[in-house]
């Protein structure tokens, strides 16, 4: 199939199963609960494609506003095509210059956040998914890129070569976007199978990645929080641990971060609870352990970062 959009040669067919709502910010605004309104008349080109596990889109912002990106994150694998804009992208406390063509990689909970130019566009392609869509004898070797690296390194990748492939592979599927939806669904987890496999060659060949200069202090911080997420956290116990004050330590975190120690701690337990409940686990057991203390403090922190409360189902595409 070449470039040619399949919604361009079907417009009878495609009108009829292209989805309602074409703003992916008012969609994203509901299910992350984050302030991502954006006047619709600075947006096209979207398309999209979402199912239990799986969500993509391709959208163009002409002006971009800063204040619409927020620092997140979810319980999904992300890849992000970036193709046009000027800007960096922080993970972790680590900041990446973008380039068109970068090709970045999240795995689930890594803290990030767009920090992009108002004054260009912004075009990119955006995949999210969750483990459950892969065969189990590829699980572990297709989600190396993802998993085998450290928490904020290793995001970004300039594909150089590989350009073409993976832009084509992106082409499809907003192609595939205006299909029925058992068609649909079994052709994206074709393309995505093939993504993952172009995405482990890079990362198996890759050379350097370009970081900005942080503070090794925040770098070894980040680390040792994610070390111990679940355990008890204190601010005081962390000024000894790195012996410093805890006003010094709180500075550091939140140039690296743009969030507070608590709140990151808070944001990453919440969503490492939401993941526990989705498969099963009750809410009061994966609240304990994740680390929060008691149920009511987990269930105030769990409605202000979701949007809902702990027996409320949550799709699995809708997690981001």
């Amino acid at each position: 199939m070449g470039k040619g959009d399949l919604c361009d040669r079907q417009p009878t067919l495609c009108a009829m199963l292209r989805p309602r709502s074409s703003n992916i910010a008012v969609k994203l605004d509901k299910v992350a609960n984050a302030t991502l309104s954006k006047p619709k008349v600075f947006m096209d080109n979207i398309k999209e494609i979402s199912f239990n596990g799986f969500y993509f889109h391709h959208t163009v912002e002409h002006k971009p506003m800063p204040a619409a990106f927020s620092r997140h994150c979810h319980n999904m694998y992300e890849v992000i095509f970036f193709l046009e804009g000027e800007g960096e992208f922080l993970v972790e406390g680590s900041r990446y210059a973008l380039l068109p063509n970068s090709l970045l990689l999240l795995r689930p909970r890594e803290f990030h956040y767009m920090n992009i130019s108002p004054n260009t566009t912004y075009e990119r392609y955006v995949v999210h998914f969750s483990s459950e869509l892969l065969l189990l004898q590829d699980f572990q070797t297709l989600l190396e890129p993802f998993d085998n690296r450290i928490a904020g390194q290793g995001n970004l990748y300039y594909c150089k070569d590989m350009t073409n492939a993976i832009s084509q592979l992106f082409i499809r599927l907003a192609d595939y976007s205006c299909l029925p939806e058992d068609e649909k669904i079994m052709l994206s987890k074709c393309i995505l199978s093939e993504l993952l496999v172009l995405v482990l060659g890079i990362f198996r060949r890759r050379d350097e990645t370009l970081t900005l200069p942080k503070s090794d202090l925040g770098i070894e911080l980040i680390a040792y929080l994610n070390e111990n997420i679940t355990r008890p956290i204190h601010l005081e116990q962390l000024a000894e641990q790195f012996f410093v004050s805890k006003y010094y330590l709180s500075h550091i975190f939140k140039n690296c971060t743009g969030i507070s120690i608590m709140d990151y701690v808070i944001r990453k337990r919440v969503k490492m609870a939401q993941s526990m409940i989705s498969n099963g686990i009750p809410a009061a057991k994966a609240a304990q352990s994740c680390g929060f203390g008691d149920y009511t403090s987990f269930f105030r922190a769990y409605k202000r970062i979701i949007g809902a409360s702990p027996s409320t189902k949550i799709i699995k595409h809708q997690d981001i």
